[in-house]
């Protein structure tokens, strides 16, 4: 009897877990969010110029995602407009918080239907530029863990060293010849060998590598003022040191796609961050739930205009 699972039956499966995961997740948080109502009815409280200025700081980070599309698509020798890249950016955004890896499918999908993009070649930018993340939140996390040293006397080990993996992993890999050194028979080896291959694609032209990592500082230090305004407006207290740091947390959750666009991950991560660093770890939850909701309602709306707007690309090419 062959007991092999087939391609079709593994995605099931796989799909199986994740909708289990995100049911077990979302109840969580149900039950968080009840047991903890009066911290959450905070949200509710803002003032519409407050929702307009993370709205603001949102496009703004809508920016620098496009920015990172635009270098790469002319890295491998393609062009795409900065309308384009904004609003595949934004229904990239949309899709994630529908379903897991969603934005993922949907982006790769316009840009072949419309840039003659090959996935291949979008799957390269999607994992070149989290190495690029990752070392960024590396570098950032140590220099906010020593400030905060420095100032308050306070030092967390775990954080210094989970960063400290974050930097070494991350410049390990584009360093080292991972390539020679695995084997593709395993899939953590087949992975590694596949983001050798793709960093090495990339990495000739430097001064676009220069403009990749500043841009992804720049997504960093955005997220870090959604967070600090959040602390401002909710509780009238903020320190940028410690946005900056839960920032690096709050990004590199989107990476662990169990759920869709991250959601509770996200929230007990950054939430968990800011407590190690002896923050109230349910104000940085209610801030982060607070700027989830607002991007939800916003790119809900953006990514809906957007999609009828590639559609009509897509049979006007035809």
């Amino acid at each position: 009897m062959n007991t092999r699972q087939t391609p079709k039956n593994r995605l099931f499966f796989q799909y199986l877990t994740y909708t289990i995961l995100t049911l077990f997740v979302i109840l969580v948080a149900i039950l968080y969010i009840s047991k903890n109502a009066d911290a959450f009815r905070r949200i509710f409280t803002l003032s519409w110029h407050s929702v307009a200025y993370f709205f603001i700081l949102q496009m703004a980070m809508t920016i620098t995602n496009a920015l990172v599309l635009i270098i790469y698509m002319g890295i491998l020798k393609n062009k795409i407009s900065f309308v384009d890249a904004s609003g595949l950016t934004v229904i990239n955004t949309f899709f994630n918080n529908v379903a897991i890896k969603g934005g993922t499918l949907v982006r790769g999908y316009f840009l072949k239907k419309i840039h003659n993009f090959s996935y291949t070649n979008f799957l390269l930018t999607l994992s070149t530029f989290a190495l690029i993340e990752l070392i960024s939140a590396g570098f950032i996390g140590i220099s906010c863990l020593i400030i905060i040293y420095f100032t308050r006397g306070y030092f967390n080990p775990y954080l210094f060293l989970l960063f400290i993996a974050f930097f070494i992993g991350g410049i390990t890999a584009t360093a080292i010849p991972l390539n020679k050194i695995f084997k593709s028979n395993s899939w953590l080896g087949k992975k590694l060998i596949e983001l050798t291959e793709a960093w090495d694609k990339i990495k000739r032209n430097k001064s676009k590598i220069t403009r990749l990592f500043l841009l992804s500082l720049s997504q960093y230090i955005i997220f870090a003022l959604r967070f600090k305004y959040g602390f401002q407006v909710l509780y009238g207290h903020s320190s940028f040191i410690d946005s900056l740091l839960i920032s690096t947390i709050g990004i590199l959750s989107f990476l662990l796609s169990i759920t869709p666009g991250g959601i509770g991950i996200r929230e007990f991560l950054t939430g968990a961050t800011y407590k190690l660093i002896n923050g109230n770890m349910v104000e940085a939850v209610v801030i982060t739930a607070l700027d989830r909701l607002i991007s939800t309602v916003a790119f809900f709306v953006l990514g809906m205009a957007f999609i009828f707007y590639f559609l009509k690309k897509i049979k006007t090419k035809k």
